[in-house]
């Protein structure tokens, strides 16, 4: 898996409380698989790089190019839409 196939969202985007209106996922005290500039990663824009095992997510990144550390975030928001009762992660609005 390449970096092509994941999406970028910067972490300081993501760990205020929203300020806005809409639909968001909170994720509480997840270690993150952090880039060397300080991002978090979803796998094809859908998949959280993410987990509540610290080693998990070191193992997973340890033969990515991209990846810096498995880093403990408190919170983050990340905005949803309903599609056809779906929930999606709508990243466009913080990208």
């Amino acid at each position: 898996m390449d970096i092509q196939n994941y999406t970028k969202v910067n972490i300081e985007k993501v760990t205020v409380p929203p300020a806005r209106g809409g639909f968001f996922q909170h994720f509480a005290n997840r270690y993150w698989a952090v880039t060397k500039d300080d991002c978090i990663m979803f796998y094809k824009g859908e998949n959280p790089q993410c987990n509540s095992n610290k080693s998990i997510v070191e193992h997973i990144g340890k033969e990515k190019q991209w990846f810096k550390e498995a880093r403990l975030l408190e919170h983050v928001y990340i905005p949803v839409k309903v599609w056809f009762g779906e929930i999606l992660y709508d990243l466009e609005r913080i990208i």
